[in-house]
């Protein structure tokens, strides 16, 4: 989740103590949240997020506050794996970035940013990609040298008009559907990134190993089976989203759709959809028994070495930590 606030040359160090994150902050940057986006993130989910990162350091970020110690902003960062050319390259997603109402437009975002980037720089982390609204896109390109990259699009495959997940509270429907799919679905395994499937090998894509599914433990979202293929689901609300499907069959491809289609229709959810670049393999299989597809996140990056040519990435929607 990205945020960024407009910023002028206001900032001033007299203002403010800046500091690395650790565990101990989690309880900051929850009041952050809480402040920020009326919002109350799990203790555990926030922890998981800068805990199961790639390399030898976590907590990777920088939280201000002010001279009565109450917390004032946030940037951090997430250390992944990029696969390039059968090449693991340490990367980082940039993350989570608030900025409390009473101190927007001092520059704390930039600052903030500027010194995660430079421990970034400092621990073997080659570059920086991201998935920015509207209002953080422009900061993160016309102050922190980010390009943009290929978007993801939204491939929608059902639009159940009649679910009944509408007449009831989101969060009653979510937890029904949840309940529902662990008991319909058989378990599914860990598995890698579909793309790994693909045979243009100026790909790149992110690992999808054991620490990214830890920090995907969330109660809804889960790895199911279907016809003896591994497919990991999101239930967000009245929406059942796709994460990526273990298969290199087409035929499977539209069975699995057909299957979680009548899982929407059973449960009562609204829509059945998958985030992903148009470069990936998973789009390459599902494009074609979509009904719509739109536009859904920008993609950006900020390259700190030009040791490897990372032309292409492909991104997938359980890729971006908000999933």
């Amino acid at each position: 989740m990205i945020e960024e606030q407009k910023t002028s040359s206001s900032f001033s160090l007299n203002e403010y103590r800046l500091q690395r994150i650790s565990e101990s902050s989690i309880d900051d940057l929850i009041q952050l949240f809480q402040i920020c986006f009326d919002t109350k993130p799990k203790r555990t989910t926030l922890i998981n997020k800068h805990r199961y990162c790639h390399g030898e350091n976590h907590f990777i970020g920088y939280i201000a506050y002010t001279n009565e110690n109450s917390p004032a902003a946030f940037y951090g960062v997430f250390p992944q794996l990029l696969v390039n050319n059968n090449t693991e390259i340490l990367f980082a997603q940039s993350g989570d970035t608030m900025t409390h109402p009473d101190h927007q437009k001092k520059g704390l975002f930039i600052k903030l940013a500027e010194l995660t980037f430079d421990l970034c720089k400092e621990i073997g982390i080659k570059g920086i990609f991201g998935f920015p609204n509207k209002n953080s896109y422009p900061g993160f390109v016309n102050r922190l040298n980010f390009k943009e990259t290929d978007p993801l699009y939204s491939l929608t495959f059902l639009e159940n008009r009649i679910g009944y997940s509408r007449f009831l509270k989101s969060s009653m429907s979510e937890s029904w559907s949840v309940f529902l799919a662990n008991f319909v679905f058989r378990k599914g395994q860990l598995f890698e990134n579909s793309s790994t499937t693909s045979h243009n090998s100026e790909i790149s894509f992110l690992k999808h190993d054991d620490l990214f599914f830890k920090v995907k433990d969330k109660f809804n979202v889960i790895l199911i089976n279907i016809f003896k293929t591994n497919v990991l689901i999101k239930i967000n609300q009245n929406a059942l989203i796709i994460g990526d499907i273990q298969s290199t069959d087409l035929y499977t491809y539209k069975k699995i759709i057909r299957r979680l289609k009548k899982f929407c229709f059973f449960s009562g959810l609204r829509f059945l959809t998958v985030d992903c670049s148009k470069n990936s393999f998973l789009y390459a299989q599902l494009n074609t028994l979509a009904k719509a597809e739109n536009e859904s996140f920008k993609s950006i990056i900020n390259l700190f070495s030009q040791e490897y040519p990372i032309k292409n990435i492909s991104f997938l929607g359980c890729d971006i930590d908000i999933y």
